[in-house]
């Protein structure tokens, strides 16, 4: 019920030309609630509200606002990738036999996509509007996490599995996933961009810092840091960016040790490539990665698992994927049997077309590898977009930092393979072209 009230609210804001906070219901729909509005609080999946708020919003200016599919680069992508999204559904209904409802029910989110076209539309007043908002909840989201990892050592913001959070063997801290999706975009803005926050950024950075830290993520945090350092260097400033690796350095020290056992010891990267080079990932299960911790291996072999069975049929499954069905549909698991899986507490049975833990499984399990090409190419299109840009405004160069730190860590997460991750790289891409001082009001 708070899911449903939250999407009338927003969309009579949107109607009443309340446009920034209905935008912002409709960012916390796409960015998983801000870590605050989850599923069990909702009553809902947030894609869904935010598959019927793009819907209800690209119907009314379809039909109002004259010219409002306007061409760009990234809208001939978008009309690509919803062909392929057609393709993918009528090879599911012809070929697997699954029905319009199956279909819809497993492509809805994807047509989420379609939010590009009122999102860079905005009015620069409100996109500078957002991101302020925006990042007073991620700082806000940010202190919360930081205090449930190294102060009460249990979750305060609302946590799904909470009988299956781990303690870290490396640090002996919890490992809690509920970490703000902005965190690493406002990290980069207060190194990058300092006079966002004014005298505060000092502040923002080292709460940043210690979330970053505090999320345990190997490849989140080594793709965070050489980003940010790629960053330093490209903004110019040389005495500046000095002055500020110093601070990273300083910071960083403490953590040596968990850092160091954290990647090589304890952290099972040896392990994990071990098992990568070992060429054995065929033949293994869930167990041998329970017991032998090699995180990185099993999103690979998850890969691997679906990709081989792909090959081996005869009918175009490898290009067109496993069908748009529910993997928890009855006809899913009858037609399916993969080994390799988190568990689906509604079925008993491993998960068998979705993973939290790699983007790229996925994507070839949804549309083939067809599929693969689309999201490698879009997303190359995307950063090379905000590369050209990068000079003309400091915010576009976090964004385009944000996005690649998402692709590098794509074998770790699953974020860029959901659409309504994209909506706030498109709320960036109405930046571009745009003066510093229009958005800003800085003199």
């Amino acid at each position: 019920m708070v899911g449903l009230f939250l999407l009338i609210v927003a969309l009579c804001l949107y109607f009443c030309r309340k446009t920034v906070g209905s935008l912002l219901i409709f960012m916390s729909f796409c960015l998983d609630g801000f870590q605050v509005l989850t599923l069990s609080v909702l009553g809902g999946k947030s894609s869904d509200y935010a598959f019927i708020y793009v819907v209800v919003v690209t119907v009314y200016h379809a039909i109002c606002t004259p010219g409002y599919f306007r061409r760009t680069v990234i809208s001939r992508y978008i009309n690509l990738f919803l062909l392929m999204l057609l393709c993918c559904s009528l090879f599911s209904y012809f070929h697997y036999g699954f029905s319009l409802y199956q279909i819809f029910q497993a492509s809805r989110e994807y047509y989420v996509i379609l939010c590009y076209y009122f999102l860079v539309r905005l009015p620069l007043r409100q996109v500078s509007s957002i991101l302020k908002i925006l990042s007073c909840l991620t700082l806000c989201v940010s202190i919360i996490y930081i205090a449930q990892v190294l102060v009460v050592h249990a979750p305060l913001l609302p946590y799904e599995n909470v009988d299956k959070i781990e303690v870290d063997e490396t640090t002996g801290l919890i490992r809690l996933y509920n970490y703000p999706i902005l965190l690493y975009f406002f990290l980069f803005v207060s190194f990058l961009y300092p006079s966002f926050y004014k005298q505060k950024a000092k502040y923002v950075r080292g709460v940043c810092l210690m979330a970053l830290f505090c999320t345990l993520g190997r490849s989140g945090i080594a793709s965070v840091v050489l980003l940010l350092i790629i960053g330093l260097l490209l903004s110019g400033r040389l005495t500046i960016n000095l002055k500020t690796l110093c601070v990273i350095c300083l910071f960083v020290l403490p953590f040596i040790g968990l850092v160091r056992d954290r990647f090589v010891s304890n952290g099972k990267t040896q392990s994990d490539f071990a098992f990568l080079f070992s060429g054995d990932l065929a033949d293994m299960n869930m167990g041998d990665f329970t017991k032998e911790g090699a995180t990185l291996t099993y999103r690979f072999a998850w890969v691997y698992e679906r990709y081989v069975y792909l090959r081996q049929q005869n009918n175009g499954e490898l290009l067109w994927g496993l069908g748009l069905i529910s993997g928890n549909q009855p006809k899913a698991l009858k037609m399916y049997d993969f080994k390799l899986g988190l568990t689906n507490k509604d079925t008993g049975y491993p998960h068998q077309l979705g993973t939290p833990d790699i983007a790229w499984g996925n994507i070839l399990s949804r549309f083939g590898m067809i599929g693969i090409v689309f999201y490698i190419i879009f997303w190359g299109i995307i950063i090379r977009k905000m590369w050209k840009s990068r000079k003309e405004d400091p915010i576009v160069l976090c964004g385009m930092l944000y996005v690649m730190a998402y692709v590098m860590t794509s074998v770790a997460g699953s974020s860029i393979s959901y659409t309504t991750f994209m909506a706030f790289p498109f709320l960036i891409l109405s930046l571009i072209g745009t003066t510093q001082k229009t958005k800003y009001g800085e003199s």
